[in-house]
């Protein structure tokens, strides 16, 4: 059997100062929640010099007392020796669990919208002045919990990216009535929720909400089984039997929202679904840019068209390079079965690092629900 070999390397890095090496790392993220987490567990062994000797920790707290601690920055790099080093994750340190070996709870910069609380509420409001009104509350907030945590160390401020890769969903007015006393992370995440669409906060503080995709000018990632896929589990399925429930939502040009249910699912009820509508049908969500309600319903009519035909679904693992990230898209060569090989969007990401090497989790579809 023949098998690549590679010496995995990594190094974890909190407020700047390089506190050794993990055991393990995950990192997760997917297409409906804000941002991406991590656990990463680090070896914290007291061992005695001599019977009666201190104990000595193998994370090196001698660097910087007290160093590990909940608001810290931490950067975690992995990298294959004789290769580039990847930042795998850059955020702050959410919760900590003492142990053997310590484990670190952590999130992305989105982090930093977990502070502050929201009084106002909107009514027809933009996407820019949501942003504008909650992104100095959340870095004044942010700034003082730091502080008071003892961490001085200036970190990346938030700003609204309004434009560059990261795609918007819209620029126009739209109905958003917020609760009292959210936070700017919660009130995000409600936005995304109510209007389909992703969030997240990238490595230089921008905080972006879009649709569809994360990145524009990400080319599609080349994977081969031949050479940089370990293991799929991709199926090709039947579906054109199957009762989807597809729901297309977008903005009218009276600025009301509008959420349109593709074809006449009534015409079965729940309790006559078949087995396979029972295994494989599922709800499927999408944001449009379309302003008026024949158009949004022509839009959700013709995903479900789309759903109802063959597709491929499934899991894609793939080694630690090159870095793949959740919304972008990958170009497979399935060299044992032709039919499997294709585009495919990624819906979920994760990262699993151990002993045992590391590895990308990739959920993917190749049907890719157009806005």
């Amino acid at each position: 059997m023949n098998c690549n070999r590679v010496i995995c390397r990594n190094e974890v890095i909190i407020e700047g100062i390089n506190v050794g090496q993990f055991e393990t790392l995950r990192v997760s993220g997917n297409d409906r929640q804000l941002g991406d987490s991590a656990v990463i567990t680090i070896p914290l062994y007291a061992i005695g010099v001599t019977n009666s000797g201190y104990a000595k920790p193998r994370l090196r707290y001698e660097f910087a007392p007290n160093l590990v601690k909940t608001l810290a920055e931490i950067t975690v790099n992995c990298w294959y020796e004789g290769y580039d080093k990847l930042t795998v994750f850059h955020g702050f340190i959410e919760q900590i669990v003492e142990g053997f070996p310590m484990t670190i709870y952590a999130r992305d910069m989105t982090f930093a919208l977990k502070f502050g609380r929201i009084q106002k509420t909107w009514g027809d409001v933009t996407m820019a002045q949501i942003a504008n009104d909650i992104i100095p509350i959340a870095n004044e907030a942010f700034k003082k919990e730091r502080e008071n945590a003892g961490l001085s160390a200036p970190t990346m401020t938030l700003k609204y990216a309004s434009s560059g890769p990261y795609v918007q969903a819209t620029t126009s007015t739209f109905p958003f009535n917020n609760p009292v006393d959210f936070s700017p992370y919660d009130t995000v995440q409600r936005i995304m929720q109510l209007m389909v669409l992703y969030g997240g906060v990238t490595d230089n503080g921008e905080l972006y909400v879009g649709a569809l995709t994360k990145n524009s000018t990400l080319p599609a990632v080349q994977l081969d089984t031949r050479y940089n896929v370990f293991d799929t589990n991709l199926i090709r399925e039947d579906s054109r039997f199957i009762n989807y429930e597809v729901k297309v939502t977008g903005i009218l040009k009276n600025g009301r929202r509008y959420t349109a249910t593709g074809g006449m699912r009534n015409s079965r009820s729940v309790k006559q679904d078949s087995e396979l509508d029972k295994k494989y049908a599922e709800t499927i969500r999408s944001f449009s840019t379309l302003n008026t309600v024949e158009e949004i319903q022509a839009a959700a009519d013709r995903q479900l068209l789309s759903l109802q035909g063959v597709r491929n679904k499934g899991r894609i693992v793939v080694p630690l390079y090159p870095k793949i990230e959740p919304l972008q898209s990958v170009q497979l060569n399935h060299t044992l079965f032709a039919d499997l090989s294709g585009n495919y969007y990624v819906l979920e990401y994760e990262l699993s690092c151990s002993d045992s090497g590391y590895f990308q989790t990739l959920t993917v579809t190749d049907k890719v629900f157009a806005i």
